[in-house]
Order: structure tokens, then C-alpha cells, then sequence
């Protein structure tokens, strides 16, 4: 009997984070891109914080969500903690930003749809990347790292010895 699992399909909830994390990425290049191009007028206008500032910050997010969203599709081990704990920082970052840097009675209406949006994403993110059956993929493709590398230490390779 052959130990070989034929590739079975990505869950389709584990594709919702996937396309999210891409997306969020992609839209932090996207700040990135309009502030750079902006960056004149506001530097004119003395927007807080400063805009190289913003784009340096927009930039590192675009970084961690593209790179993640890469280990996601890559099934990385790491990225089932990685993903939630990130997306965290980001909410605080951002709800940071909206608290400190507007005026009150411009936001204060909105800002309970912000935490109820940042909290429902951070934990449907956590529930799909810790359910049982993705921890079971991951360890699946570890196990079968493992094997193309001739680890010893492998479980299927101590199955096969026994």
C-alpha cells in the first residue's frame, strides 16, 4: 500500500484568508503608490504623521501581507500564527492612527464598525487557521518535506521501519 495522499483541494474558507491577505497587501502597495505621488502636496499641507513616514509603514505592511500570503499558499507551518498576530498589529496601527491623528467628532460614530470589523476578521482568520483539518494539512506537507529531503525523523519513514 503506497503512503502517497493525492493533492486535495484548498478548503474553500482557507481561500477567503488567502485572497484577503493578498488584498490587504496589494492595498498597502497601493498607499504606497498615492502617497509617494502625493507627497508634495501633503507635505504642503503638514499632514500628520508625515507622509514618508506613512510610506514607510505602508510599505513594511505591504511586505508582511504579500509574504505571508505566499507562505499561506506554500502551506507554511509558521503562518497559521503569523496571519492572526499580524492582522492584529495592523488593527491596532490603524485604529491607532484613526484615534490620534483625526478629529473626534469626525470618526467617533464609526469608530465601533472599525473594532467590530477588525475583531471579526481577526477572528474568523483565527478559526480557519487553527481548525483541525488545516493543521492536519500542514503537517502533511511537513511530513512530506521531510521524505524529499530523506529525514530520518520522518513518522512515515518510522512507520515504514516497523
Amino acid at each position: 500500500m503506497s503512503n502517497y495522499l493525492p493533492p486535495r483541494k484548498r478548503p474553500f474558507t482557507v481561500t477567503i484568508v488567502l485572497w484577503g491577505v493578498f488584498l490587504l497587501g496589494v492595498w498597502n502597495v497601493g498607499r504606497v503608490i498615492a502617497l509617494y505621488r502625493q507627497q508634495d502636496l501633503l507635505t504642503s499641507l503638514a499632514i500628520q504623521p508625515p507622509p514618508q513616514l506613512q510610506m514607510a509603514v505602508s510599505a513594511v505592511w505591504a511586505g508582511l501581507f504579500l509574504g505571508m500570503g505566499w507562505a499561506l499558499r506554500q502551506k507554511r507551518p509558521f503562518v497559521r500564527r503569523l496571519i492572526p498576530l499580524t492582522l492584529s498589529l495592523y488593527a491596532i496601527w490603524r485604529i491607532g492612527l484613526l484615534i490620534y491623528f483625526t478629529r473626534p467628532e469626525y470618526t467617533v460614530h464609526l469608530r465601533p464598525l472599525y473594532y467590530l470589523g477588525y475583531l471579526i476578521a481577526i477572528l474568523f482568520t483565527t478559526w480557519v487557521l487553527n481548525r483541525q483539518e488545516i493543521s492536519t494539512r500542514h503537517q502533511q506537507k511537513q511530513i512530506e518535506q521531510q521524505q524529499k529531503t530523506g529525514d530520518p525523523a520522518s513518522p512515515i519513514s518510522e512507520k515504514k521501519s516497523l
